[in-house]
């Protein structure tokens, strides 16, 4: 499993984002409106949430928190063979994280002021965000 980038965002409004490889040029703010543009849909058309979008080479997942009545969303983009359940769970215990690290501040727009949480993004994702190659460098190399 390859995962390319890991955003958190609420009400659309990406908050912080942490990329391990691009996946496009598209600007990141521009990209999280989409994301959360199609969860809107689903949700006014179907009456269904989103859990995983799948494209040609790569999927999109979601994770909405449980509690705030959905209003914080954190998604993960990976490589098509990704694993959707293993990749859900991480990304539900990502955000659970998130809420309660920053519960005190969580309606600041600022997003300087979640900064530092992408370095606790690394410590749930970093093993699999690695290509099979990079990974066998920095365990054989």
């Amino acid at each position: 499993m390859t995962v390319y980038e890991i955003g958190i965002m609420r009400d659309g409004v990406l908050l912080t984002l942490r990329e391990y490889h691009t996946t496009s040029t598209v600007d990141k703010d521009l990209k999280s409106a989409l994301f959360s543009a199609l969860e809107t849909a689903s949700q006014s058309t179907f009456g269904d949430s989103l859990d995983f979008i799948q494209l040609k080479t790569m999927g999109i997942i979601y994770s909405k928190s449980p509690r705030d009545e959905g209003k914080f969303v954190a998604y993960a983009i990976c490589d098509r063979n990704t694993d959707f359940k293993l990749a859900k769970g991480i990304l539900s215990k990502i955000l659970e994280q998130f809420l309660k690290d920053y519960s005190d501040n969580l309606n600041s727009p600022k997003r300087s002021d979640y900064e530092n949480f992408k370095e606790k993004i690394d410590t749930f994702f970093k093993d699999l965000s690695e290509k099979p190659e990079e990974r066998a460098r920095s365990l054989f190399g």
